[in-house]
């Protein structure tokens, strides 16, 4: 069990809400106050991001004017707008210093490998902003290549599945993150690793773009969308007849774990990721309503008599678990 008077390490947001509701009317009231409205606060902010992110400042922050991250430069409104649905549709939310009145809400994508950090002040009745910080999985891990154009787990595909490597990457990225950041003797994130300004925009920019240009190439792929469309739909209907139409043995078996996955998690999926590599188009796509998992479609060239190759689910933050 966890215990309020622990110092937690990173926490995702609906996790510490289930952990400190029960412990209302304790001697921790305080504290647990601020824990559950802090994650409140930062789930609404992923919603928002996904429906109306350039409201985010103007909702949550003291001074908007001075928290301009959102802004990003050279770009129309409407790009925008594109922009961060994307990055928020595919972050997941976790909380560093919960209990503290200046808690840090960590929004990390894991396909461009970037944290968005936001500083709050707690101690009023609803959370206000007081900062907004960029954070690369590079400004955490010595080891990593330095202001490379592809994050860590794109270039590791070119000698390992994208079933391990993302999930693989993320773990690392975390724990490099728990690490540097909720164990840090200051909750002031201007004081730890991490960007603001122009260069931060930008590279948040390049990242995004690489993402959001290979989706624009899979939709001028007409074939491999109208298969993707039917394998979409017999996902989220949970149709094991069409997966047994299309893939046998193993990979059969592998495509029907997906199936396990809690409807929410699988319905209205949404494409996140695409990638042709080695004459097969590789598809990643995920619900809204989580950053977290992930199904996986893979598909052979147009003269294939059956495209559809692959279906496996994909959870970021645990080991793979399919047969």
């Amino acid at each position: 069990m966890v215990r309020l008077g622990h110092t937690l390490k990173v926490v995702p947001a609906f996790v510490l809400m289930l952990v400190a509701l029960p412990w209302f009317g304790s001697a921790q009231d305080a504290k647990t106050e601020i824990a559950v409205k802090i994650a409140a606060t930062s789930m609404n902010v992923r919603a928002l991001g996904i429906t109306d992110p350039m409201s985010i400042t103007e909702t949550y922050a003291a001074r908007p004017d001075e928290l301009r991250v959102f802004d990003l430069p050279d770009l129309s409104d409407i790009h925008k707008e594109l922009f961060w649905r994307s990055f928020f549709s595919n972050a997941q939310v976790h909380i560093a210093h919960a209990y503290s009145s200046t808690p840090i809400t960590a929004y990390y994508n894991p396909l461009i490998e970037g944290f968005l950090l936001l500083q709050w002040d707690a101690r009023g009745p609803v959370p206000t902003l007081t900062d907004i910080r960029v954070l690369w999985a590079e400004d955490l891990i010595a080891s990593d290549l330095k202001g490379h154009a592809l994050p860590g787990w794109l270039r590791r595909l070119a000698n390992e599945s994208i079933v391990t490597a993302l999930p693989d990457r993320t773990r690392t990225v975390m724990s490099a993150f728990e690490a540097t950041y909720p164990s840090a003797s200051s909750a002031d994130i201007a004081s730890l690793p991490g960007q603001s300004g122009t260069d931060a925009q930008i590279r948040l920019v390049e990242r995004l773009d690489l993402i959001l240009m290979g989706l624009v190439r899979l939709s001028q792929e007409g074939w491999v969308e109208a298969h993707f469309s039917e394998a979409k739909q017999a996902i989220e209907m949970g149709d094991r007849l069409f997966l047994s139409d299309q893939l046998k043995g193993r990979a059969l078996r592998v495509a029907e774990t997906s199936l396990e996955m809690p409807e929410l998690y699988r319905g209205n999926l949404i494409p996140a990721f695409a990638l042709k590599q080695d004459g097969q188009w590789l598809i990643l796509s995920s619900s809204p309503q989580n950053g977290r998992f992930y199904i996986l479609t893979v598909f052979g060239d147009a003269t294939s008599g059956q495209p559809l190759q692959m279906v496996a689910a994909l959870d970021a933050l645990t080991e793979e678990t399919t047969p």
